[in-house]
């Protein structure tokens, strides 16, 4: 066993956010009367991710992003509704969805046979987090979940991964493998805390960016032979 630790992110690495965000923008903005042309999901995602990178450069409360988001793309598609409202309309069609990305399921019930500690990591919203743990019964297969926003703390900054080293009995750095779909979170709070890293790429994107990660996969199962065991 190469590594005994496995830290997972949660969005886009389990779960397929992808799609639970499609799904939960439609609905919330159907919910307000509102049309859904295709590229609203477009216009909402690019708004999205400024957000997320502005919080996790620690320019932004987390506290904020529920409403900031949909102020912006309220503004962006030229648009009067409450962003109060569409966001709690948002929340609510989200916590609802159980989307997952291919295999995860099977993987963490492999892994958890045959002994793997794994913990969720995770900069999500807490409420957003809980419930689909809930909606997919994932919650049994961590031994800790971290959500940023019930510590106060998140990816990528080394306070984060302090914690949960605390919460999972402070292992041997060298035992931890850090798995995620994000360069700048995942894959940069893993190389500065000092342990390995796997960028989750099903795209298979070309990395043309500074922060290289120890490993990268495309599928989940690619997971096994970096780990040291068999499927």
């Amino acid at each position: 066993m190469k590594y005994k630790h496995l830290l997972f992110d949660a969005d886009n690495t389990l779960w397929d956010f992808d799609k639970s965000e499609a799904f939960a923008l439609e609905k919330s903005l159907s919910s307000a009367g509102i049309n859904y042309p295709s590229n609203y999901r477009n216009i909402y995602r690019k708004v999205n991710q400024k957000v997320w990178r502005a919080f996790e450069k620690g320019t932004l409360p987390q506290e904020r992003i529920k409403t900031i988001r949909m102020e912006r793309f309220l503004k962006k598609i030229n648009s009067d509704a409450d962003p109060i409202l569409i966001a709690e309309y948002y929340k609510n069609h989200l916590s609802s969805t159980d989307f997952l990305v291919d295999g995860a399921r099977e993987l963490m019930i492999d892994l958890q046979s045959k002994g793997y500690q794994m913990t969720l990591v995770t900069n999500g919203l807490e409420d957003i987090q809980k419930a689909r743990l809930k909606n997919t019964q994932f919650a049994s297969y961590f031994n800790a979940i971290i959500i940023s926003e019930e510590i106060g703390l998140s990816k990528p900054h080394a306070p984060y991964f302090e914690y949960t080293f605390d919460q999972i009995g402070n292992p041997d750095k060298s035992d931890v493998l850090m798995i995620g779909d994000s360069l700048n979170s995942d894959i940069r709070g893993g190389n500065q805390f000092g342990i390995d890293t796997c960028w989750f790429n099903p795209e298979r994107k070309y990395n043309n960016n500074k922060i290289k990660p120890t490993y990268s996969i495309g599928k989940l199962d690619e997971l096994y032979g970096i780990i040291g065991c068999e499927l």
